[in-house]
């Protein structure tokens, strides 16, 4: 028997769809209901935001760079702080996040305050305290969103747990710990400052010293002269002795900035808006999941409607190829 080469027609889809008709309501009306349904009773959660912005500014005036620059020396120019986008990517690291999961947190219950981490208050799984940690920092930033907006260097964090207590503790945490990251790095970016500008500033003492030594040694040599050659030198060591100065004075300046930035433990964030405990639990957004499962429902339909028809389809055939094997 010929094979049939007719194309497939919207005529032939729309009655597959309509001879499994009740698959493709079926399915989507019972998974709408049963999204709807796990919505429900699923447990309510609340979140807490926190808005804030980096420390904007400098540390060495630029003057005083520009004029250390001439001679080669780096006395660090002005430091801007790190992009918003750089607290982003820092809320998710593996330091900040076991920081967060294994500090502790008060909760009230019917029996009274419970205080705990967020491994037991999580209820991570795990064989070893290192695995529970590890999967408690994951559900802690399945919780957690972080946005930037890049025209104003604000950074919004949102924390979601199953307690506005301690959505608003998770998300004051955060703050803490970013933080504390900023003035360890600081800190210690200072200490090293602090030490090289010192060398160089030794070394600019000494250079400093030097020259004032031959300016003196020409004066004492040359109290009365009216040789323009030796008014030409005597300026020339004057300017030397100008420029070693201000660059000596650049570095002091440098070096005592370094030293106070070394111990400086001030906030390096401007907070905009404070972890505020959620007055309402977020929405359950029932009409948007009855609709993701309507359509996941009704993929699932067609592609049964589709599926019966094939199955039956094929038996027609090997039905008819029996019947035209039989002798006539």
């Amino acid at each position: 028997m010929p094979e049939d080469t007719r194309p497939f027609t919207p005529l032939d889809v729309w009655t597959i769809l309509w001879r499994g008709r009740r698959w493709v309501i079926a399915f989507p009306l019972a998974f709408a209901v049963l999204a709807v349904v796990q919505g429900s009773l699923t447990r309510r959660s609340y979140t807490t935001t926190v808005v804030f912005a980096p420390e904007q500014g400098g540390r060495t005036p630029a003057q005083f760079a520009g004029i250390a620059a001439q001679f080669g020396l780096a006395v660090g120019g002005v430091e801007t702080s790190e992009s918003p986008l750089f607290y982003a990517d820092l809320v998710r690291t593996w330091p900040i996040l076991a920081a967060v999961t294994e500090s502790t947190y008060t909760l009230t219950s019917d029996s009274g305050p419970v205080t705990a981490t967020l491994v037991e208050l999580f209820r991570a799984p795990g064989t070893t305290p290192e695995q529970q940690r590890s999967e408690a920092a994951r559900r802690l930033l399945s919780r957690t969103a972080v946005s930037v907006r890049t025209q104003t260097g604000v950074v919004r964090l949102s924390v979601r747990t199953f307690d506005p207590d301690l959505s608003e503790q998770v998300a004051a945490r955060f703050l803490t710990e970013i933080n504390a990251f900023n003035l360890r790095s600081r800190q210690s970016r200072a200490g090293n400052e602090r030490q090289f500008v010192e060398d160089r500033l030794a070394e600019a003492r000494d250079s400093l010293t030097a020259a004032e030594v031959r300016l003196r040694r020409f004066q004492e040599q040359n109290r009365s002269f009216s040789a323009p050659e030796l008014g030409f030198e005597e300026g020339r060591l004057e300017r030397e002795v100008m420029t070693r100065q201000q660059v000596f004075t650049t570095l002091a300046q440098a070096f005592e900035q370094a030293r106070i930035d070394e111990v400086r433990n001030t906030p390096v964030l401007t907070v905009i808006e404070g972890p505020r405990r959620a007055a309402w639990p977020d929405a359950r957004r029932r009409l948007l999941r009855a609709f993701v499962g309507a359509v996941v429902g009704g993929m699932i339909g067609i592609t049964v409607a589709f599926a019966i028809d094939g199955v039956a389809a094929a038996g027609r055939d090997r039905s008819l190829s029996r019947g035209g094997g039989e002798p006539s």
